[in-house]
């Protein structure tokens, strides 16, 4: 698989995915969103990929900028039994961001009046639309609202229809000073599946918290 990175001035920005010989085939090429992150750390990205386009990897996977050997090497342990060559890896250690406050992901429902209060600093906030209702994108001071195709990669229910949204709460989680994403919902924290995707995360200095 080769994932690269589509960014226009004015426009769409996000992934495309491109199978290889041993890939299963994405049932949508791509992921974008009606505006990009301003600052974008590749782990964080690499990450993204991962969570949105992993269950068709198969193959060798190509990222669009080099990632840190941490990362690869948590996504090769939570794709066992599939064998993953993932390239390019960066060698040389680099700084992670920190982010000082919680990221709350919104969809489906509307933004709580709390986190457009802009005397609150502990909490900010992404709101995914999805791209069949909404278009562009409203940054403020404690979050973004932006228009996606993010909701066309739900395939599953549980955590694993949130994959695609935590997927761009990575790729804006330094634009939004945070270090903890919250995801909304009922979700079983004791799970495999929970303690991987935590994992796969904290290489990339985010945690992950359940908040209703």
């Amino acid at each position: 698989m080769i994932i690269t990175w589509l960014s226009e001035l004015d426009g769409q920005t996000g992934f495309f995915a491109e199978p290889g010989d041993y890939d299963g085939a994405p049932y949508i090429s791509n992921l974008w969103m009606d505006c990009g992150p301003t600052d974008r750390h590749w782990d964080r990205q690499a990450i993204a990929a991962y969570l949105v386009f992993g269950r068709t990897f198969g193959g060798p996977v190509h990222m669009p900028h080099k990632f840190s050997p941490a990362v690869a090497n948590a996504m090769k342990v939570i794709a066992t039994p599939v064998q993953l060559d993932l390239q390019p890896i960066e060698y040389h250690a680099k700084r992670l961001p920190i982010g000082e406050r919680k990221l709350i992901l919104v969809r489906n429902n509307p933004i709580p009046e709390r986190l457009l209060d802009p005397e609150n600093q502990m909490e900010s906030y992404l709101e995914v639309l999805p791209s069949d209702k909404a278009s562009g994108a409203i940054r403020r001071i404690n979050g973004l609202t932006v228009a996606s195709n993010a909701w066309l990669h739900v395939s599953a229910d549980g955590l694993a229809s949130w994959y695609p949204f935590i997927a761009m709460a990575c790729l804006f989680a330094e634009d939004l000073d945070a270090g903890t994403i919250v995801v909304p919902d009922e979700i079983d924290t004791s799970t495999q599946e929970w303690k991987n995707l935590h994992y796969l995360l904290s290489t990339a200095r985010l945690g992950l918290e359940i908040g209703l």
